[in-house]
This record gives structure tokens, sequence and C-alpha cells, in this order.
């Protein structure tokens, strides 16, 4: 009887190095994948507007699409539409503009409404 209980401790033990070796290989958990999404997105958006205030909107651009197709934010959205703008393309840039605005009147009536 001891030896089936010391195999089922073995494979126990197998299954939960097995189980944490898939973790460590296979990636990062589905929360931590998103949080370094936004990292990301969010380091385009700095690097996209260093190279606006270098007078380089047309660099600057690929950036802003860039964090925006890694992380719909408004944030993503309105530094890309503010360049588009920049750069004369004006009917790009409405649609992102707006989806920027409204996010913000969205979240804007949600603290109103819980104070």
């Amino acid at each position: 009887m001891r030896t089936n209980a010391l195999t089922g401790s073995i494979r126990w033990f197998f299954l939960g190095v097995a189980v944490g070796l898939t973790s460590l290989v296979g990636g990062m958990p589905y929360g931590l994948l998103e949080a370094s999404a936004a990292t990301t997105a969010e380091g385009l958006i700095k690097e996209g507007l260093e190279l606006r205030r270098a007078g380089r909107d047309s660099d600057a651009l690929a950036k802003f699409e860039s964090a925006y197709n890694q992380s719909k934010t408004p944030r993503a959205a309105a530094q890309w539409g503010l360049c588009l703008q920049a750069v004369s393309r004006w009917s790009e840039a409405d649609p992102l503009l707006a989806e920027a605005l409204s996010a913000t009147r969205i979240l804007g009536s949600r603290k109103t409404a819980k104070s």
C-alpha cells in the first residue's frame, strides 16, 4: 500500500512540475500579456510624440498607427487622429478623433455618476 501512495505522490509532483514548466515556456498569463501590449503601445505613443516635437509628423504616423493597432485606447486614437490632421489627412483623422472623444465622454459621465 505504501508503494501506491508513493507513486501517487510522485505523479502529483511531476504534474506540478509539468504545469509550472508549461506556464514558463508558454509565455505570460493573459493579464500580464495584456499589460505588456499596453506598455508597448504606450512606448510607441511616447516615441511618436518625440517625433512630433522634432517636427517629423510623417514619421510619427507609423508609431501612432502601430500603438492604436496594439491597444485601441482613446489616447492612441486621439494621438493618431491629431497626427493625421497635422499632415492634412482630415477625412482619416475625423473618425479617430470622434472615437477618442466619445470614449472620454463616456468615462467622464461614469465619474460624474459615481460622485
